[in-house]
């Protein structure tokens, strides 16, 4: 198991290499005069160290200020996103980039309380980590913590949580379940930050780490995240193997049937999806 988990750390870190190698010599030419400031961030799967063949790459450029050369920006995104999306499928088997990682996202905007789904703006931004990029007119880490803590602040008291309870958990898939414990992870964290900004380094972590580091150190609960670790790191590999087979929407009950997954690895992850659901209920 330490080594599919290891395995899935390495490739979310080798995408994100070059993801922040080719976003640097794509805008090498960009000249500014300090009216702006660029944040090239990468959320989901490959933040949670869950990406895999197949897997998209959720990549948004944030815009702070009003940019002069807008057009010359858009067109540099545009050329970065091509190039790169040849190396995203060739070199790691990955689909590409999101939709929406096309269009430049304003802070302002993001910030604004009465703009879109508030519940997924805090969701995916909030967890969101920038790339390793050190352009004179991109945004640091420090730049990233403080504009996470405007958007908890400005739209915390907005947020009405996630729908993701899953009744029947034997008839979901490995990739819906891995989503709904990250999401309840996440939503706990983001529940604490409304009165704790010091967890903010939480946010860009793997899963692995943010169990470890929440519900084992954070919370005292050294077994519940023992337990969550393990039922994490099976749920990946199978994610990963009905990946690599080219399986469509296999439940857990029929990768029981087929001897993918033991009747002990079903017991673990019932048992900890329900201790999940006691942890978050009491966040």
């Amino acid at each position: 198991m330490e080594s599919i988990k290891f395995r899935g750390n390495k490739l979310a870190s080798d995408i994100f290499n070059v993801l922040s190698s080719e976003f640097c010599e794509a805008f090498s030419t960009l000249t500014t005069t300090g009216d702006i400031k660029l944040y090239p961030i990468v959320c989901g799967s490959l933040v949670e160290g869950l990406v895999t063949i197949g897997s998209d790459v959720d990549f948004v450029l944030l815009v702070e200020g009003k940019p002069r050369r807008y057009i010359l920006i858009k067109k540099l995104l545009m050329n970065f996103l091509r190039d790169t999306e040849v190396l995203l499928k060739s070199n790691f088997e990955l689909s590409g980039f999101c939709y929406f990682s096309q269009f430049i996202r304003r802070t302002t905007t993001l910030l604004n309380p009465k703009r879109g789904n508030v519940n997924f703006r805090l969701h995916f931004y909030t967890f969101s980590k920038l790339l390793n990029v050190d352009l004179h007119f991109t945004a640091s880490g420090n730049d990233l913590i403080s504009l996470k803590e405007e958007l908890v602040r400005n739209l915390g008291r907005y947020y009405e949580g996630i729908s993701f309870k899953i009744k029947y958990p034997l008839n979901a898939t490995p990739k819906s379940l891995l989503k709904t414990i990250q999401l309840k992870i996440n939503h706990s964290i983001l529940l604490s930050l409304k009165d704790n900004f010091s967890l903010m380094h939480l946010t860009s972590l793997n899963i692995f780490e943010k169990v470890y580091r929440y519900i084992g150190k954070l919370k005292g609960l050294k077994r519940d995240a023992d337990l969550l670790i393990k039922a994490i790191t099976v749920l990946f590999i199978l994610k990963t193997r009905y990946r690599e087979m080219n399986m469509k929407r296999i439940s857990l009950k029929k990768l029981f049937t087929y001897g993918y997954i033991t009747e002990s690895d079903l017991k673990l992850i019932t048992e900890a999806l329900e201790r999940l659901d006691k942890i978050t209920k009491h966040s």
